[in-house]
């Protein structure tokens, strides 16, 4: 199996990952005010997106659409894993819809 289908497939097995990030997302006024109620990450959307695993697994970048009621963006997320939990060096929310509103935002950023 090549690289890109093993990572694909680990993310699509990890729906933490996601889910986690998409809360944080749901948190922040900002993007709340912009997308309006964020749909929960399909599998599709996983399969779509992009992903990187490195670090025997443990380290991910990873960007996947997200949709609301009033808009669409993408879950951009670097995080370790550690103790069996993600933890989340960044994550961004890159708003494409509606055109006027287009930014990203900076959900979580550790160095």
């Amino acid at each position: 199996m090549n690289k890109v289908a093993s990572d694909l497939t680990i993310a699509y097995s990890d729906t933490e990952l996601y889910n986690n990030a998409l809360e944080k997302a749901k948190a922040n006024e900002t993007v709340v005010a912009i997308l309006g109620d964020i749909q929960p990450i399909d599998k599709l959307a996983i399969l779509e997106g992009q992903v990187n695993f490195s670090d025997d697994n443990k380290a991910v970048k990873s960007s996947v659409r997200i949709i609301g009621t009033k808009g669409k963006a993408r879950l951009d997320i670097v995080a370790n894993k550690v103790d069996n939990n993600w933890s989340y060096k960044s994550i961004n929310v890159r708003i494409k819809q509606p055109q006027d509103q287009k930014q990203t935002i900076a959900i979580v950023t550790k160095d």
